[in-house]
């Protein structure tokens, strides 16, 4: 026969809900702590899309002056003279005139 919970007594319930509740403390601690970042995430938080807009004009900048380099460097390559023969690029290799 298999003891019943009445027959484990008020000591038995204790001594198995103690540690039980003091796991659940910081459990229900870090669910907490989560389901306020993911609110502030999900409803905007004013220093998040203050963030978010800061990041998306420097990445803007960032592009533009990308594009600008990029247009300088095609005008000074139509500027240098072409060179007849290749340069090699492994210090062995010949070539043949």
């Amino acid at each position: 026969m298999q003891p019943t919970f009445a027959d484990i007594g008020i000591e038995g319930v204790m001594a198995l809900s103690l540690p039980i509740l003091a796991l659940l403390i910081p459990i229900i601690a870090v669910m907490t702590k989560h389901q306020q970042k993911m609110a502030e995430i999900i409803h905007g938080g004013s220093q998040t899309r203050a963030e978010l807009d800061a990041v998306q004009a420097e990445v803007h900048q960032l592009r533009a002056m990308v594009q600008h380099q990029a247009q300088a460097l095609n005008e000074l390559r139509g500027l240098q003279p072409r060179a007849e023969a290749p340069i090699p690029s492994e210090p062995n290799l010949r070539i043949n005139q």
